[in-house]
Order: C-alpha cells, then structure tokens, then sequence
C-alpha cells in the first residue's frame, strides 16, 4: 500500500476524476478539491441562453450531468432553470413533471418551480385545475401573496372578465415580478373591448418590463408596434 497522498484539484471534473481513478487504483490516498464551477457554468450558459429566448438550447445544456457534490444554491438555479425552459418549449407535461420529480425526492422547489408549474397546468389543463393548484398550495404567505394570488386573479380574468377583477389586475400589476403579463392580458382585453387607448398604455408599460424571461415584455412591444405606433401617428 503506496503511504503517500496526492492532492487532485478540479477533482470533479473529467480530467480531475480520471486522475483520482487512476492514482486510487496505483494505491494513493487522494485529496480531491472542486469549487464545483461546472455546475455554476451550466446554470449561467442556461440562463444566459434563456434570456435571448433560446430555450431548447438551454436544454440541451441543462442535460449535462450535474456534479453530485453541487451546492443547493446551484442545484436549485439549475432545477428553475428546467423548469422555466419545458413551460417556454411548449412541453407543459414534462415541467409539471419536473416539479413532482422534485416534491417526490424531498426537495424544496422555488418560487419560480412553482410558478412555472402553475402555468404550465394553466396552458394544458386550463384555468379551472390551475385555480385548483393554486389554492392548494402550502408555502409562505409572503411568497403566496406576491407570487401566486396574482396568477389566481389571472385565471379568474380569463375565465370571466370583469370590471372588478380589471381593476384588480391594473392595481397589483407594478407590484408583480412578471407584470409584463398582466400588461399584456389588459391590454388584450381592452383591445378587444374597441379601448385602444388604454390598450396601448398597457402595452407600452409591458414593453419596458426588465424581467428575466422576457416572454410578455416582447408581445408587449409587438402589440405596440403592431396596433399603438400608427395610431399615435395618426
């Protein structure tokens, strides 16, 4: 037995591993050392991806195998960052899926896990069930009240507008991390409705929306430039 010891740093990563394995099989005692940066470069390469839109490539990058000795913190940016990816590839099951994965090996889901799950249940399975899962929730009241009972207005909205509920939705809109949609949702309606004025106030203050995913924030400028522009010309 070889008494001497070999310190591996970036011991988690392909040539760090192999060294380790290599040196173990000779009979060392290995110290390996990982700052664990390749799970920090996927989240970041994900989310950089993400915010230009390009969610199927964010993906692809996210399928990378993940160290297992991963900070939370990472783990949990990398798990949002699925999440959030499946809702805007259009594969709704799959993040309502991802979430339950996570509840079923006892991990805490963030806010936006939840959020995202939330409207993935509201594009495929509708207002009604996504109100049901909404209202089921157990999570902080902090969280609930400025994360999750504004999706549940939404729902409401798109099930039955009314006044009520419009004023509602323009009242706790600035106050919503994602306001660029319910911007865009009044300003649809108000559209709809032959307000063209209000719709545009509504679209122009979602096309300024500085939000991660810029999902809403952009039908808010293509509204605006589609509908808004000429008019204000005119």
């Amino acid at each position: 037995m070889n008494s001497k010891c070999i310190l591996i740093t970036g011991s988690d990563g392909l040539v760090g591993s192999e060294s380790a394995y290599y040196f173990s099989n000779l009979g060392y005692k290995i110290i390996g050392i990982d700052n664990n940066s390749r799970a920090i470069d996927i989240a970041n390469a994900a989310e950089h991806l993400m915010y230009f839109g390009q969610y199927g490539t964010a993906l692809k990058v996210l399928s990378n195998n993940i160290p297992d000795r991963t900070s939370s913190i990472e783990k949990q940016r990398i798990e949002t960052a699925i999440v959030v990816s499946l809702y805007m590839s259009q594969e709704y099951h799959k993040a309502i899926e991802h979430l339950n994965s996570i509840l079923t090996d006892s991990l805490s889901p963030s806010i936006k896990q939840i959020v995202y799950a939330g409207k993935s249940i509201e594009q495929s399975q509708g207002p009604f069930n996504a109100l049901e899962y909404y209202h089921n929730l157990s999570i902080n009241s902090n969280l609930f009240n400025r994360y999750v009972s504004p999706r549940i207005l939404i729902c409401k909205f798109n099930v039955q507008p009314s006044a009520k509920l419009e004023r509602e939705l323009s009242r706790i809109r600035f106050d919503y991390p994602y306001s660029s949609e319910i911007n865009y949702i009044l300003g649809k309606h108000s559209s709809l409705n032959g307000n063209s004025k209000d719709a545009c106030g509504f679209y122009e203050s979602g096309s300024s929306g500085r939000e991660l995913y810029p999902e809403y924030s952009q039908l808010c400028q293509s509204a605006l430039t589609e509908h808004c522009n000429s008019a204000l010309e005119n």
